[in-house]
């Protein structure tokens, strides 16, 4: 499910279209997959997994988003 505009990043900037990368990802989630999100930083990883997150919460799902940042600091 694609929701575009709808969502705003941290920053209350919009996210930009990232369908493709989006819809699989959600897709690996929705068939029990374990993803391992790795690139370069400043790319927007981290807000295309809270966008993600976003689009489960509205199909019931459960999600928790973990920054492990905060405990490798």
């Amino acid at each position: 499910m694609w929701l575009g505009g709808v969502y705003r990043t941290c920053s209350g900037t919009r996210f930009y279209d990232r369908r493709e990368e989006v819809d699989k990802l959600s897709s690996w989630i929705r068939s029990g997959c374990y993803v391992v999100v790795w690139g370069p930083r400043n790319v927007g990883k981290s807000e295309m997994l809270r966008y993600v997150a976003w689009l489960l919460e509205k199909e019931n799902w459960l999600t928790y988003y973990v920054d492990v940042r905060e405990y490798l600091a």
